[in-house]
C-alpha cells in the first residue's frame, strides 16, 4: 500500500450555506495508483475537484495533500503546490488561439518565462504543432473541428 497523496476527511462544502453538496465526504488518492471520481450529473464530482483546488472553501473537515493540511490555502497557494482546477472544454476562450489559451492557464504566475516554458511543455505533450497553436481554440471543440469544417 502506498502513501496517501490526497485525503478528504469528512469534508463539508457547497455553493452557499443552504446548499451543501459534499456532506462529510471522505476519500483518498494514493501515490502510484489511479483514482477515479465516477457518478451521475449532480453527484458532486466537480464540487470535490473545486474544493480540492481552492475554488470552493470547505466549511468543515480536512483536506490533506502530500501530508500537509491545505484546507485553508488559496487557489494561488495550491497552484504553487501543483494543484489546479482545469475546466471543461466549454471554458476555453474560443476566439483566442490555442497558444493564447495555454498561456492563460498561467495568468496568476508572475514569471512569464516560467509560464511560456510550461505552455511549451504542455503543447509538446499534446503534439500541438506550431501551425496548430495558431488555430482558434474553437477548432478543438465539437464535430465541426473533428471534420475540419471550421472556418
Amino acid at each position: 500500500m502506498t502513501d496517501k497523496i490526497i485525503e478528504f476527511d469528512r469534508v463539508v462544502a457547497g455553493y452557499s450555506p443552504s446548499l451543501t453538496i459534499l456532506n462529510e465526504t471522505t476519500l483518498d488518492a494514493r501515490g502510484g495508483e489511479i483514482t477515479l471520481l465516477i457518478g451521475p450529473n449532480g453527484a458532486g464530482k466537480s464540487t470535490v475537484l473545486k474544493t480540492l483546488s481552492g475554488l470552493l472553501r470547505a466549511r468543515e473537515g480536512r483536506i490533506v495533500f502530500d501530508g500537509e493540511d491545505v484546507c485553508r490555502c488559496s487557489a494561488a497557494e495550491l497552484l504553487s503546490r501543483g494543484i489546479v482546477h482545469v475546466a471543461q472544454e466549454r471554458s476555453l476562450f474560443p476566439l483566442m488561439t490555442v497558444w493564447d489559451n495555454l498561456l492563460m492557464g498561467g495568468h496568476i504566475l508572475r514569471d512569464r518565462a516560467l509560464v511560456r516554458s510550461r505552455a511549451e511543455a504542455m503543447a509538446a505533450g499534446a503534439a500541438a504543432t506550431p501551425v496548430r497553436r495558431r488555430d482558434r481554440a474553437r477548432r478543438l471543440l465539437g464535430r465541426r473541428a473533428i471534420a475540419g469544417r471550421d472556418p
